[in-house]
């Protein structure tokens, strides 16, 4: 097995987590903000077929959960955006994904989002981080969710900090 090369700090400089009710009623909807400045984004285009993907992620060890488990809707303004499935995730953490899988396409110093809409959960209040997740292509002409694999990941808003409804940016 080869290891990966470090190539130096790729995460977001900082990212901005926010959900609220949706203008839909009996819906609700998360979304994060965020941008990387060129060096960060040249670190992060140096691995081999990069991937990302931030997730919100919301507590769900007491079972209550302000998001419904599936998403109604999704949309992002990174290229080659998709919505991660939720295959192989804890039940104790619900995760909610719009990731890209071509990091090669985007610019540093330009804010992209991602945005999930659910229908309610079972509360009106929860808490929430945001894991930064650096992935691969495998193949590298595949960009769909199953050819995309984790490598590593940066929490922010970590101990669950992050308000649900309500929001928060975080710099790394």
């Amino acid at each position: 097995m080869t290891t990966e090369r470090s190539c130096g700090d790729w995460w977001p400089s900082w990212i901005n987590g926010r959900s609220n009710p949706s203008s839909l009623a009996g819906q609700r909807y998360g979304r994060t903000k965020f941008t990387w400045s060129s060096t960060r984004l040249s670190a992060f285009q140096c691995y081999t077929d990069p991937t990302f993907e931030p997730d919100f992620v919301t507590y769900n060890y007491d079972g209550k959960y302000y998001f419904s488990k599936s998403v109604q809707s999704w949309s992002t303004d990174m290229p080659n955006g998709y919505l991660d499935t939720p295959f192989a995730d804890s039940a104790d953490e619900r995760v909610y994904t719009v990731g890209t899988s071509r990091v090669t396409h985007l610019d540093p110093g330009r804010t992209y989002y991602s945005y999930f809409r659910t229908t309610n959960g079972n509360s009106g209040s929860d808490s929430a981080k945001v894991v930064a997740q650096r992935g691969r292509r495998i193949p590298s002409w595949c960009d769909s969710t199953w050819c995309i694999f984790a490598q590593e990941s940066v929490i922010y808003f970590n101990g669950w900090t992050l308000p649900v409804p309500g929001t928060s940016t975080m710099y790394r």
